[in-house]
């Protein structure tokens, strides 16, 4: 991965904080995002939200809380209920990480990095996910987005191995801002799911586009055939 300015990482925290602000930030787009959400939902949703689109998860959200309302619940659960619940999600594994975990947080959900990732099936990104939009504390969410949009941002090739590596994990630390995390998270969220999408991205209308390595070759080859 290139080097990168930190003039460059300021610009690009200011303009998709200020993005989301103004086109996001004042809608709550779906039942997670509250600020009074419980710890146990806050969890419980980021699991499920592991590479599955928001609006699916959405469409089960109800449902899923109405039958398992607490980890007690959740715990004394069989796989086979949880799953009949989240089977539209796909990856019905799940459904036994979520019995697993559910008994794991019966006594309360710790608020620290190395804490969460010790609970069964809690990985960097559920555990960034849960302490930076929930909880109130800096974290890094390297999800698919975020390898998405910093790899078409820096122009750097995209592997599966990508996520976990040690130089993608430290740009997404420079990135991250130390005290508008919550919202600089959420924008890339968003950014990904809305215009920096898998295919066929929305360089166009994108508030990067002129940062962008990916971007400014898209808008060259869109500006040539027209």
């Amino acid at each position: 991965m290139r080097h990168v300015k930190e003039k460059n990482l300021r610009i690009i925290r200011i303009r998709l904080i200020k993005w989301w602000k103004y086109h996001l930030g004042g809608e709550l787009l779906f039942p997670w995002r509250s600020p009074e959400l419980l710890p146990y939902k806050a969890l419980i949703t980021e699991v499920l939200l592991q590479r599955t689109r928001a609006e699916a998860v959405q469409k089960i959200y109800s449902k899923f809380f109405d039958r398992f309302p607490n980890p007690e619940t959740l715990s004394f659960s069989s796989e086979e209920e949880v799953r009949s619940v989240i089977k539209h999600l796909g990856f019905g594994f799940r459904a036994g990480n979520l019995v697993k975990l559910g008994r794991a947080i019966a006594n309360g959900i710790p608020d620290e990095m190395d804490s969460l990732l010790k609970l069964p099936n809690i990985g960097i990104y559920a555990a960034g996910a849960y302490l930076s939009l929930h909880r109130g504390k800096r974290a890094i969410i390297p999800d698919a987005n975020a390898v998405r949009i910093l790899g078409r941002l820096f122009g750097f090739e995209i592997k599966p191995e990508t996520r976990k590596s040690k130089a993608f994990l430290q740009l997404c630390e420079k990135l991250t801002p130390k005290r508008r995390f919550r919202e600089f998270n959420y924008a890339i969220l968003d950014l990904g799911r809305l215009i920096c999408k898998p295919r066929k991205p929305l360089c166009k209308i994108c508030v990067l586009n002129n940062v962008c390595f990916y971007a400014k070759g898209h808008m060259t080859k869109y500006n040539s055939d027209h």
